[in-house]
Parts: structure tokens; sequence; C-alpha cells
């Protein structure tokens, strides 16, 4: 014996979770048997088997049994059924009863989305972008702090330095500058040195190879298609190295570094007006780039 069942879901919409029904099917015969009762029930979607084949049991001296599906909402389930015989004589449902209520929303918990990390650009023949996105240029020709730790100015506990140097053209009087190498600097030493032909240097030890790990899990570094990628853990950034256009790109995976980094790359704390800070803390305009500028020298390191 074969019967079937047409169950009607209807939508349950919540603002986050699965959107789900709980159906109750409750299976009634038409008398009492001496002897278990044994049913074989499915919940299909069209022809499709959601859940099931399962096999339930009315007990003895029993006349009903109730069970309960899950399922997604605003669907059309059919209850397919078959009962099972009990020697020659066959056992009838006399009929079955179904009502569906909505599955309690979870608590919804709104998660923003991501913060997009700082991240600030020099490239060419130097074009600046800040980490909060103000774009100038700089034509020097020594070595400058790109971005540094901020908490303690004098001895940061990262640096990331650029050499500029001289590039040739007939078309300017003063000569036109691009970034030759890349340094980062920990605790006052150097960690790692991005040279311009895409070798580096890992504590002094230069590598040619294509991939390198820095340390004891500080970080990793990447050479493919004249770029250079370094992931540092401590501190947490990322470098790009990208050999065409002498251009280097670092991004602030710390949380904390918003707002205590300084240098030609602004401070990252959201606000573009005060991102021309020099070295003592001074806020310049624009107009007064190369006072801004030099207030970033290292020492020493002009030709």
């Amino acid at each position: 014996f074969l019967g079937t069942k047409w169950v009607q879901v209807f939508t349950a919409t919540w603002p986050c979770g699965d959107n789900r029904k709980t159906i109750y099917v409750n299976f009634v015969l038409e008398k009492a048997y001496d002897t278990d009762t044994k049913i074989h029930v499915s919940l299909k979607d069209g022809n499709t088997v959601v859940i099931g084949p399962l096999v339930i049991t009315i007990p003895a001296g029993q006349t009903s049994k109730q069970i309960t599906f899950t399922a997604p909402a605003d669907k059309i389930y059919t209850v397919w059924y078959g009962l099972v015989k009990d020697g020659s004589k066959k056992r009838e449902v006399q009929y079955i009863q179904t009502d569906q209520q909505d599955v309690s929303p979870p608590e919804c918990t709104t998660i923003p989305p991501p913060t997009p990390k700082p991240t600030g650009i020099t490239e060419q023949d130097p074009h600046m972008t800040t980490f909060d996105g103000v774009r100038y240029n700089f034509q020097g020709l020594c070595t400058y702090v790109l971005t540094q730790d901020c908490s303690n100015i004098n001895k940061p506990s990262f640096q990331v330095t650029a050499e500029f140097r001289g590039k040739y053209s007939e078309l300017r009087s003063k000569p036109l500058t691009r970034i030759n190498a890349v340094d980062v600097n920990v605790d006052g030493m150097q960690l790692l040195r991005i040279l311009k032909n895409d070798n580096f240097l890992i504590k002094g030890q230069l590598f040619t190879n294509s991939t390198a790990v820095i340390g004891n899990g500080l970080g990793t570094v990447k050479v493919e298609d004249e770029h250079v990628y370094v992931q540092l853990n401590n501190p947490a950034l990322s470098l790009v190295w990208t050999k065409p256009t002498h251009g280097i790109n670092i991004a602030l995976n710390g949380p904390n570094m918003r707002g205590n980094v300084c240098g030609l790359l602004g401070n990252a704390n959201g606000d573009p007006e005060d991102d021309f800070m020099k070295s003592d803390g001074v806020i310049v305009t624009k107009d007064d780039i190369y006072e801004f500028g030099d207030s970033w020298m290292v020492p020493g390191s002009c030709e």
C-alpha cells in the first residue's frame, strides 16, 4: 500500500540565519493492532527526496504516531508513506494530519564589513599616496621614512625607509627621482632590504631566489612577475615592490597601527587634513611639501 499527502510549506523570512519550517506529520491507523506497525516515510520536493526514507514504528496497541521534519521554507513538499504488511492482512492508515510552524530564528548579530587596510603608495618619479588618500609629488635625493611606529618617534619599533635617487631627464632642469631600494628596520636593525632588480637581503644576506622565509615565523618574501611580495607578522605589514614603476605599496595589517604611524605616508587615522605632519609634530600644507619631506630624511643618507 502506498499513499501520498501534500504538505504546503510557507515562506518564513528572517533577517539572518536559515529560513526553515518544522513540519509535523501524524499517522493514524484505522485501529490498534497487537503487533508493531512499521511505516516507510519520505519527504519529497517534487521528485527529489529531501528527507528519508525513514522507518517509523507505531507500537502495538496504539493507533497513532507523530514525526517531525525540519526543512527549508518556500517549498511545497509531498509526504510519501508505505505500510509494511502483517501476514496476508493489509494494514491501513485511516488518515494523516499535517501541521507546520516557523523555526525560531537565531539571534541576529550584525557583522560589519571588514574595514579596508590603510595602504600607502609610492611609485614612479615619485608620486605619493598617503594611507588616508592624499596624493602629492616629492622629488627627494636622499633616504626617507615612508612609515614607522610613532609611539616613540626617536626609537620606533619598526621603520620602513626608501632610498630616492636621481633619474636623468633632458626635459627638466631639476632631475627626477625614483626609489632604488626599500628597507624594513625592526628595533633599529635592518630586517629586510628590497633592491631595484628584485633581489633582496634578509638580515644582510643576499637572496636571488624566488621565495624565502624571514627568521622564525617573522614573515615571507616571494618574487613573481617583476614584483616582490612581502608579508610580515611583526610588524604586521604587507609590502609589494613593483619593479617597472619603482613602486612600493605598504598595507598596515594591525588595527592598533591606525593613527600610530608617521612618515611620508601619513598617520592612517582616517583624517587626510593632518597627513603632512613633520617629524617634530608640526602640521604643514602641501605648499610646504619639501619642508615636510625633508623632515623625514634619514640623516647622512644624501648623495
